[in-house]
């Protein structure tokens, strides 16, 4: 029924009654009636996310937050299900100085001043890294991968960097295993690519182990994620060891933080 509020109004600015109780129920008609109608007030527009009905940039803000969230939770990918947006709410949540907090989050966003971000700005005449003359200063290279730094890795008293891929639960034993297979090829593309070496893998996955440390072609539905491990892995003359979940407790919580 497509019928506006003023046609149901009369000329002398009130109910028409009969229109209404022929349209609606009476249940519906008695609740249309009881509503007052003020019809000497000019119509103007407010803004019902607040109790005055005018629009602040603080209200705007977030409602705006709002919809985002919505929009997201309705797209399959809201906070629930989406690692990267538990990985925000933990970084704001981490007990150590703002400045650490702004200093991460700003490497995570690629907002580091680094010469590959300063020329694409333009501001830079190059990308190459002024320390080694060679690299192109990414946010990693210039913290970690850029020969005048590695030295100060190396040389420093800080622990092993662990990598952990985790994901999410399948619905078969089938689908577990080829999960454990896919986060370590994963964990193993992305070792690689940073350049994480001399690298050790570890897996909690005792059937992924021996899959991976047999020579033989694996015939299993997973043959082609073992043999994706495989290549990377004997290129760097590397294996897979097995370490229960209760030897490597910090792994086995970051999974369960995941899920």
């Amino acid at each position: 029924m497509d019928t506006k509020v003023s046609t149901l109004i009369s000329a002398s600015r009130s109910w028409d009654v009969p229109k209404v109780y022929s349209l609606f129920t009476f249940m519906e008609a008695e609740t249309i009636l009881s509503i007052p109608l003020v019809c000497d007030n000019v119509d103007c527009r407010i803004w019902h996310f607040t109790t005055h009905g005018r629009y602040t940039v603080n209200s705007g803000y977030w409602v705006a937050l709002e919809y985002h969230n919505f929009a997201l939770s309705h797209t399959g990918i809201g906070t629930s299900s989406n690692p990267s947006l538990k990985l925000w709410k933990h970084l704001w949540t981490m007990k150590v100085p703002a400045k650490i907090q702004h200093f991460f989050w700003r490497f995570a966003q690629n907002g580091i001043l680094t010469k590959v971000v300063l020329f694409h700005r333009k501001i830079a005449m190059g990308e190459t890294c002024f320390r080694c003359s060679t690299g192109c200063e990414t946010s990693v290279y210039a913290l970690q991968d850029c020969p005048a730094i590695r030295p100060i890795w190396e040389s420093s008293e800080l622990p092993t960097v662990f990598l952990g891929a985790v994901v999410m639960r399948a619905p078969s034993l089938l689908f577990v295993f080829a999960t454990e297979l896919y986060a370590l090829k994963v964990g193993l593309s992305f070792a690689l690519d940073a350049s994480l070496l001399p690298l050790v893998v570890e897996s909690d996955s005792l059937l992924a182990v021996q899959l991976l440390s047999k020579e033989e072609e694996c015939l299993a539905p997973e043959g082609v994620l073992v043999t994706k491990i495989r290549l990377p892995l004997l290129a760097l003359s590397s294996c897979v060891r097995f370490v229960p979940h209760t030897a490597n407790t910090v792994a086995y919580r970051i999974a369960r933080y995941s899920l």
